[in-house]
């Protein structure tokens, strides 16, 4: 059984379990399943073998992530905030092809139902991916998502996919109406736009300058386990962070009104316009303190926050 709580090493372990499940009996009925699914909205569509080898193709040669715990509450807590007008492309993570482990598996909730019971593990994307578009009558540029989660006899499979056009924002996916298109219902409409929430905001903090994403060696017993079984010389896993500036009061509001005490304004995206990118871009906006310096706290006496470092 394995543990709740990942280590940045598992990151390359749960890849390769990954792709030794796409090379056996549970690959091919997941490849099958797809193939079913694409039938229900495509005329035609890559056959199972395909869909298997290009699976296999991708997570060989994606890079290895893994996704700090704080960080990932912060990308949960940040989800309903985050600008409707900017577009996954506009938010595409460093690499064409990765894969990232979560330190905790993402539990969905009443309010955010991300639709496995045992929550996501981990998540596989590519950017590298077309697909035709009848209505402009060309290629359009998608990022290609696979989220994986564990299942009741403890495999890694791919439990959904998603294709995401890079040039469409989340306003586009939220305003159609689901039950204009015969493959998803409301309450599946609803899963999807919280897939994409999350993993638009995750491409976000992985931009944002406070994130730091820093190349980790595997301890020695990993390295020389995986150079035994897989002949791979030092494997590295990019690991994901904040980085942590010392305990601050934060940044104090006043103003004209008599304030009872002090409080902290959550962290929040803002659509925020640069004129050198002629764009909007998702701006995070650091928690931080707000009213008299004077007057006790809500909830508490100190707080860790974060700020840029360069």
């Amino acid at each position: 059984m394995k543990p709740a709580t990942m280590r940045y090493f598992d990151a390359i372990h749960a890849q390769l379990e990954a792709i030794d499940v796409w090379k056996s009996e549970i690959g091919d009925q997941m490849a099958v399943h797809i193939t079913d699914m694409m039938l229900k909205i495509m005329e035609s569509t890559p056959s199972p073998a395909d869909i298997k080898n290009a699976e296999i193709h991708l997570l060989e040669r994606a890079d290895p992530y893994f996704l700090d715990g704080e960080i990932q509450e912060w990308i949960m807590d940040s989800v309903s905030s985050f600008p409707r007008d900017i577009a996954i492309g506009d938010v595409l993570p460093p690499s064409d092809r990765g894969w990232i482990l979560f330190e905790r598996p993402i539990m969905g909730t009443a309010e955010q139902d991300y639709g496995f019971p045992a929550g996501w593990e981990a998540l596989a994307w590519s950017t590298t991916h077309n697909i035709y578009s009848d209505m402009s009558g060309e290629d359009l540029p998608v990022v290609a998502l696979g989220y994986y989660h564990r299942t009741a006899d403890n495999h890694l499979v791919l439990g959904s996919n998603q294709v995401w056009p890079l040039r469409e924002g989340l306003r586009e996916w939220e305003d159609a109406h689901p039950l204009d298109m015969e493959q998803r219902d409301e309450g599946e409409h609803r899963f999807m736009m919280m897939q994409h929430r999350f993993v638009i905001g995750l491409f976000a903090f992985m931009n944002q300058p406070f994130s730091a994403i820093q190349p980790r060696h595997l301890p020695r017993a990993q390295r020389r386990w995986l150079q035994r079984e897989i002949g791979t010389e030092d494997p590295q896993v990019k690991v994901i962070t904040l980085r942590r500036a010392q305990h601050t009061n934060g940044q104090s509001e006043g103003g004209s009104r008599e304030w009872s005490s002090r409080w902290i304004v959550k962290g929040h995206w803002r659509s925020q316009y640069y004129p050198s990118k002629q764009k909007n871009s998702p701006l995070w906006i650091m928690p931080y303190m707000k009213g008299p310096q004077d007057k006790p706290l809500k909830g508490g006496n100190a707080i860790t926050l974060f700020h840029v470092t360069r």
